[in-house]
């Protein structure tokens, strides 16, 4: 925690220091934030999706390993 001058009283003062009720807050975004954040992300429970939804993929042959970020070929 660093220091911070407060002008009213003249002395230095701990950064950080305020109203309890700001110091945990918590803000969830909204879906059309998360959307606009993450166009490519389906937010959705895991039970939203079945086995179907998922088999066009051969995950038997799936490999990551030659996977370079940034490459999309």
């Amino acid at each position: 925690v660093g220091l911070k001058e407060n002008v009213i009283i003249g002395q230095l003062i701990p950064a950080g220091t305020g109203l309890a009720k700001y110091r945990n807050v918590s803000v969830e975004a909204t879906e059309e934030a998360k959307a606009e954040r993450y166009p490519n992300r389906i937010f959705a429970d895991d039970s939203a999706f079945s086995e179907a939804d998922l088999s066009f993929v051969d995950f038997d042959s799936f490999s990551s390993d030659d996977f370079q970020p940034g490459t999309y070929n």
